[in-house]
């Protein structure tokens, strides 16, 4: 057992172990190896409530970060209007830029359903495809001379334009 007050070092080779303290008070750093299991509050910088601490600088963690429905991971300005917001209403997962644009950047963009199916590839310096259901081929593609359709090309007043030629009016007209 240790007891009394001390100033300099103290080296523990085992288990330190405060029985019956109320606090402890340190001028310098403390470290812990290993966990720290406290049965009351924690003080950090004046905070008990961990829920609201700013913490300057870069933050690591090691495992993931959670954060539960309607609770939102907000970006820029301040957090009453950020720039940018992400978080789950329990049935979405919402990005949401309410002020500004938008940017979805990579060397190139693949937009697909949770089961993988394509829904849209944009192609750096290249193509934009756009697809159905989960499409083999896409159904509609951009190219450097233009877009390419792959199936029939519908529109408001019955145009088709498919392999074998131009329909109009639902199958009044065809051209070859």
């Amino acid at each position: 057992a240790v007891g009394g007050d001390f100033s300099g070092n103290v080296s523990v080779g085992g288990v330190l172990t405060y029985e019956d303290v109320t606090s402890i008070d340190s001028v310098g750093l403390i470290t812990a190896r290993g966990g720290i299991d406290c049965n009351g509050d924690i003080d950090v910088d004046g905070h008990t409530n961990l829920d609201n601490v700013s913490i300057a600088g870069v933050t690591t963690h090691n495992e993931d970060v959670f954060i539960a429905d309607n609770k939102q991971a907000k970006f820029g300005n301040t957090a009453a209007s950020p720039d940018l917001k992400i978080y789950s209403d329990g049935t979405n997962a919402i990005q949401y830029a309410q002020d500004t644009n938008l940017y979805i950047k990579g060397k190139s963009v693949y937009i697909q359903t949770n089961n993988n199916e394509a829904s849209a590839y944009f192609y750096r310096n290249g193509a934009v495809e756009l697809y159905y259901d989960g499409s083999a081929q896409p159904k509609f593609e951009t190219t450097n001379t233009g877009a390419k359709v792959t199936g029939t090309l519908a529109g408001a007043s019955e145009v088709g334009i498919q392999s074998g030629g131009v329909q109009i009016g639902a199958g009044i007209t065809q051209l070859n």
